[in-house]
């Protein structure tokens, strides 16, 4: 059985820093993101240094749900630095960051108002092609 994904924070001097170990990936899925909220919510410093050294495994499931929480420190105000972090967890933390995607949805205008809008857009993105 693999090592739970765990969390450990130290407070010191206004610096929080958060040490993650053990697998954080698509296996352990529900105990990431349990880890990931006991993270988030536990901050109570302004700066945070998160160390990634004790990782023993992370996949894309796992970024994702890093950047996802990283992302929402920031929001907050929270400076967030790294420490510790290797090499293919650093290409993979990269290639998973966090991103708000639009819904897609239009407004409610009717079927006319929406023919005109997909219109619009079809224009628009031709003239820049």
């Amino acid at each position: 059985m693999s090592p739970s994904p765990t969390i450990a924070v130290q407070r010191d001097a206004g610096i929080e820093r958060v040490s993650l170990s053990g697998h954080w990936g698509a296996a352990e899925g529900e105990l990431v993101e349990t880890a990931a909220a006991e993270l988030e919510a536990g901050i109570r410093s302004t700066d945070v240094e998160l160390d990634l050294s004790d990782l023993s495994h992370l996949d894309t499931l796992g970024a994702w749900v890093i950047n996802r929480v990283i992302h929402r420190l920031e929001s907050r105000q929270i400076r967030i630095r790294f420490h510790g972090v290797r090499e293919a967890h650093q290409i993979l933390l990269k290639e998973t960051i966090y991103r708000v995607f639009e819904d897609g949805r239009r407004p409610n205008g009717g079927l006319v108002f929406g023919i005109l809008a997909d219109t619009g857009e079809s224009v628009v993105t031709a003239f820049n092609d």
